[in-house]
């Protein structure tokens, strides 16, 4: 006899149907996954059915009640940190001799993680040779993007019950790491206020002409998403036992501090630009050209993990790969610094993007499911395009895990693997996330995931 499902699933079914069919669009090439998504769905058939809130609220129901909802309860998400256009080996994790893996100066933030990484070096990646590697890195072959990247590709096999397929924020005039396939580039976003409108306000904003302006309004008034969906959650809350309405409230609080954080950002650009303009909040593009902001990074980091926690995507990419000037770091990381010995300036430089990392993870550890957390069925894979070294070290590029992936990867290691191409590490990601593949990119420089990974 099937299980009996929870109730609120079977209300769920019967009265949002055109709201769950919404959020599996089609067409995927906007900066965020999903045009032609949500917002395709009229207002009539949200006030139909459980209201705004739906868009909202059912992403994170499907994470709070994976059995009832007929999914695995080990839900794989992938975070992707592009680092800098440099490298210096000095600085990287280093093995022990035996395999096992040493943290460095600059990674020291990630030490608290250690256990839980992997650092491969070694790895070819051949194509488009130029002094800072390939700018379409994950894509596994020749080309400007000559196919899919490892992101998107793991968004088509295991994202398509998401309601955003996958995310991709990037620093203002960033170039774009993912892409669809062959000259199909998967645009990236700058604005933090702008995604949080796509990601989390499509349903609750719909009719807005500009959802990114209608949003900065909404927080530079210190008001919230949730403040629209308040008898929704009130509804959800009265079905849910006491354990589910904890999570859910976990759920909440982080969302409501992600706002906070954005209203700050809002609130700074917008008191920037007062004596000049009465025109209240900045457009899009104020709020995304001051490309090297510490508050811009950081509102990147926390819209990508609450995507990830509130059940909205699987795949979030942080496209942190320019060599721009990193001004709060006393301008440090311009690539100048990359030719001279300045040890002490790349020492700050890596820990703070290291320290990006480990706040990610420790975020994903701070949110409970099943009888772990989310960061235990959650890969976070940071790479630079250019390899260990600064010039023509692609021959010897790196992959860096944070997550063992439900005791998949056997970690706390470092491993060097001579002869194999940068394809079979990817192929090893993909088989972490449940794609079952032996090739990635170019089938010529694929072998199989690389050997000894696994537990």
């Amino acid at each position: 006899m099937p299980k009996k499902r929870h109730p609120l699933i079977e209300q769920l079914d019967a009265e949002l149907r055109d709201v769950v069919s919404a959020c599996h669009p089609a067409d995927r090439a906007s900066p965020l996954g999903r045009a032609g998504g949500v917002r395709a769905v009229t207002r009539r058939k949200f006030i139909a059915g459980m209201g705004a809130g739906t868009g909202l609220l059912l992403p994170m129901f499907r994470n709070m009640m994976p059995e009832a909802m007929g999914q695995s309860a080990g839900r794989k998400r992938i975070i992707f940190y592009a680092g800098a256009v440099s490298a210096s080996e000095p600085h990287f994790p280093k093995s022990d001799g035996s395999g096992g893996l040493l943290m460095t100066e600059g990674f020291q933030p990630l030490a608290p993680y250690r256990d839980e990484m992997l650092f491969l070096r070694g790895l070819n990646a051949p194509w488009q040779p130029q002094l800072h590697g390939p700018d379409w890195f994950t894509t596994g072959r020749d080309g400007t993007p000559g196919g899919i990247t490892l992101d998107r590709y793991i968004a088509r096999e295991i994202g398509q019950s998401d309601p955003v397929a996958s995310i991709q924020l990037a620093l203002h005039g960033c170039l774009s790491v993912s892409a669809d396939g062959p000259g199909q580039v998967f645009p990236a976003e700058a604005d933090p206020v702008q995604a949080y409108a796509n990601i989390f306000g499509a349903a609750v904003m719909m009719g807005e002409e500009d959802p990114g302006a209608a949003a900065a309004k909404l927080l530079s008034e210190r008001r919230s998403l949730l403040d629209f969906v308040r008898d929704d959650v009130s509804r959800m809350e009265s079905r849910l036992a006491g354990a589910e309405r904890e999570k859910l409230q976990q759920y909440l609080t982080s969302l409501r501090d992600m706002e906070g954080e954005l209203s700050n950002l809002v609130d700074g650009q917008t008191n920037q630009s007062a004596e000049c303009s009465d025109l209240g909040p900045p457009s899009a593009q104020g709020r995304a050209s001051q490309a090297a902001s510490e508050e811009l990074i950081a509102a990147h980091v926390e819209v990508a993990v609450n995507a990830i926690l509130c059940g909205m995507t699987s795949v979030a990419v942080l496209q942190k790969n320019c060599s721009g000037t990193y001004g709060w770091l006393g301008g440090i990381g311009n690539h100048t610094m990359w030719h001279e010995s300045a040890f002490q300036q790349k020492v700050t430089y890596y820990n703070y993007h290291s320290g990006n990392l480990a706040k990610i993870r420790a975020r994903l550890g701070e949110v409970t499911e099943g009888d772990g957390t989310v960061a235990d069925n959650t890969l976070i894979v940071y790479f630079e395009r250019s390899g260990i070294h600064h010039h023509n070290g692609q021959s010897d590029s790196f992959l860096m895990t944070i997550g063992d992936m439900g005791g998949y990867f056997n970690t706390g290691r470092h491993l060097t693997f001579d002869g194999h191409y940068v394809n079979d590490g990817f192929i090893s990601i993909a088989n972490a996330m449940g794609i079952d593949t032996n090739t990635y990119g170019d089938p010529n420089l694929a072998s199989g995931p690389l050997p000894g990974l696994t537990a």
